[in-house]
């Protein structure tokens, strides 16, 4: 479909999972963004990969636990 995915923070991954490296076959998961000027490339937030049948899930970072969504960080 001619659309190009960016795997957001797979690279540093690289050295910590056992074969995953440049050329090889994984299959990812996780919620894309499209790029504001270029309509057919993505941007994914990669939570979920699965390589030599091995799924390695979690993977998209957490906000710390005292991130407030509900607006700004306390002052301090």
């Amino acid at each position: 479909d001619k659309k190009t995915y960016y795997a957001a923070g797979i690279q540093r991954l690289v050295g910590f999972i056992d074969g995953l490296k440049e050329g090889a076959t994984v299959t990812l998961e996780g919620g894309a963004v499209s790029l504001p000027r270029d309509t057919d490339s993505y941007v994914l937030r990669v939570s979920k990969l699965t390589l030599n049948g091995k799924v390695y899930d979690n993977l998209t970072p957490q906000p710390p636990q005292d991130f407030q969504q509900d607006g700004p960080p306390p002052r301090r």
